[in-house]
């Protein structure tokens, strides 16, 4: 994922932040905080409708979504709020 993204291959980071949400391990955790200020709206967007799976379902800090609540695109917004709703959260 983090290869991915630098190299330039948004829809390969695309694909790959569906798997990155689902996975067990903590490893992916961080990689996928990461898109979650991701320039590319498409990606980013993504990264944080996953990041909020993980963050209800494998336990993953909160903090990217508070800050994906404060992005001026409101899609992020929505998706942050989301996350955070559903892993019970009141912000």
């Amino acid at each position: 994922l983090e290869r991915a993204t630098a190299a330039g291959e948004v829809q390969y980071a695309l694909k790959l932040s569906g798997v990155a949400a689902t996975a067990r391990g903590p490893e992916t955790t961080e990689p996928l905080a990461a898109l979650t200020s991701h320039p590319d709206k498409d990606l980013r967007q993504k990264a944080v409708a996953n990041y909020g799976y993980r963050f209800e379902r494998r336990g993953a800090p909160p903090e990217p979504l508070l800050k994906a609540l404060r992005h001026k695109d409101p899609m992020t917004q929505f998706l942050a709020a989301e996350g955070l709703v559903l892993g019970r959260r009141a912000e």
